[in-house]
């Protein structure tokens, strides 16, 4: 409890005294996500990311240089904090917020975004109502998962020719709905799965997923879970001498790879974004560079750069139209078709408010 006040505590003089240190209060936005518990690490790396962009390019408007500075709030998970975080900063200046973390903390603050009151880019989140044409005052970049599904079945099947696929998910809403999505696109290429098989994301029970992989025999399995999990599967699976077993994932399950690395598992995953640390495009390069001056404790990760991609495309909106003002960002953003960013792809698509998560990429271990 007395954390909780003392980080509290922390955070509003963080976000006051950023109130005192900006020359110009439109250049200052606002981040809302886990920055302690369960999801800490991610948050890190996404507020890093936007702030390596930030520190390392500045905003030219009318002839003169600003650097954009992000005011960071832990929420801890809780859509409740996270909408009083929103209201705090609103009250300090900021009306807009980048990469707000979770579909219930941003779908808190809906009525804002809906009345204009704020603008959300690049949210962590991929709740349908986020994909809404009319939704003028947000914009998407991450979480578009049927291109990632689509350029794994494709992978699997017509590339590497495998077959005997199993699919291990989470019991929640969107993984659920990307399981059944996975399995017609197997089914297209006359590749049935042989086992659909979910855990609890609450307790982690892995035994009856286990016991059902085991007696199905699989030479595949689509991991459609947070990273964890997988792991504990995988393991599991080993224990039990299935060495022969192949695995793949979404860019949830990004972290695997470094995680199973001394036992030689196989694990690839889909991904919105190039291999951050093998990608010799101009922006990856300039994302390491970057990283490695301001965060050099920070390891190089496609969550960290997905972010860092999306804070420089926001300078770069801001130098493009030569304003600070929320709805011109997002319409500079919305205006991107077809763009070739430092070697990145990026093309608006105003059916689902998205602005790049079309292309995707397979990372293979």
């Amino acid at each position: 409890m007395a954390f909780s006040y003392y980080f509290a505590l922390i955070s509003l003089f963080s976000c006051a005294s950023l109130t005192a240190q900006a020359t110009d209060p439109a250049l200052r936005f606002g981040f809302s996500g886990s920055l302690s518990g369960h999801f800490g690490s991610y948050g890190i790396m996404i507020s890093r990311g936007i702030q390596a962009a930030f520190k390392g390019h500045a905003c030219s408007i009318d002839g003169k240089k600003e650097h954009a500075e992000l005011v960071c709030m832990d929420d801890r998970g809780d859509a409740a904090k996270t909408k009083s975080n929103i209201s705090i900063m609103r009250k300090n200046g900021i009306h807009s917020f980048v990469g707000v973390m979770g579909s219930r903390g941003v779908l808190s603050v809906l009525p804002l975004i809906e009345q204009q009151k704020i603008a959300v880019f690049f949210p962590w989140g991929a709740d349908s109502k986020f994909k809404n044409q009319k939704l003028s005052n947000i914009i998407n970049a991450l979480g578009l998962i049927e291109p990632q599904i689509d350029h794994l079945v494709h992978s699997i099947i017509e590339e590497k020719k495998l077959e005997g696929i199993a699919i291990f998910h989470a019991d929640d809403s969107f993984s659920t709905k990307a399981t059944t999505y996975c399995a017609e696109q197997l089914a297209k290429h006359g590749a049935q799965p042989l086992l659909i098989t979910h855990y609890n994301r609450y307790t982690l029970d892995l035994s009856k997923g286990l016991s059902a992989l085991c007696n199905a025999d699989p030479r595949v399995i689509i991991c459609i879970s947070t990273g964890m999990p997988a792991v504990k599967i995988i393991n599991l699976l080993f224990r039990k001498g299935f060495y022969g077993c192949t695995f793949f994932g979404i860019d949830s399950t990004f972290l695997i790879p470094e995680i199973l690395a001394t036992k030689g598992v196989p694990f690839s995953y889909s991904a919105s974004v190039p291999d951050p640390i093998t990608s010799t495009i101009s922006l990856a390069q300039q994302y390491r560079d970057d990283l490695e001056k301001f965060y050099p404790d920070e390891k190089p990760t496609i969550l960290s750069f997905a972010y860092y991609i999306c804070g420089r495309l926001i300078i770069d909106a801001i130098s493009q139209r030569q304003s600070l003002d929320k709805q011109i960002i997002m319409q500079a953003l919305e205006s991107m078709e077809n763009y070739n960013f430092h070697g990145f792809p990026v093309h608006f698509n105003p059916q689902n408010r998205y602005l790049f998560g079309q292309k995707t990429w397979l990372l293979e271990s």
